[in-house]
């Protein structure tokens, strides 16, 4: 983050950046923002189990970068994959367990994410 901010200011993407689709290889996190920040993605919950959860709920004032303010987080260690289809206003996002059973279904739209459930999945 420290190298994009003298570029993109506290947003930390360049105008334009929607969201952020981040790997990752032991955990499924759907981040949106209060602040300007797009939202973002890490999908790799296909990996390992090394880390552990997240605090649930996510204190409020935990932040990674200056200007960053989560509105909210809904994450899982459980193993799965991610499914992403088009939609008519931006993206339908379905975390999937391995059985194939929905861990949670996010929307997309613009720069906005919406679960519907959020902090801790399992």
């Amino acid at each position: 983050m420290s190298a994009m901010k003298p570029l993109n200011g506290t947003r930390y993407f360049p105008a334009g950046v929607d969201v952020a689709l981040d790997g990752h290889v032991h955990i499924f996190e759907a981040i949106d923002f209060s602040s300007p920040q797009p939202a973002t993605i890490v999908t790799g919950h296909g990996g390992d189990n090394l880390d552990s959860e997240l605090p649930d709920p996510l204190p409020v004032a935990l932040a990674s970068a200056a200007g960053v303010e989560v509105d909210f987080v809904a994450h899982s260690r459980s193993f799965g994959y991610l499914v992403m289809d088009r939609s008519p206003d931006g993206w339908i996002l379905r975390a999937q367990r391995i059985d194939g059973s929905t861990l949670v279904v996010c929307t997309l739209t613009q720069k906005h994410l919406a679960c519907a459930r959020r902090g801790l999945l399992d």
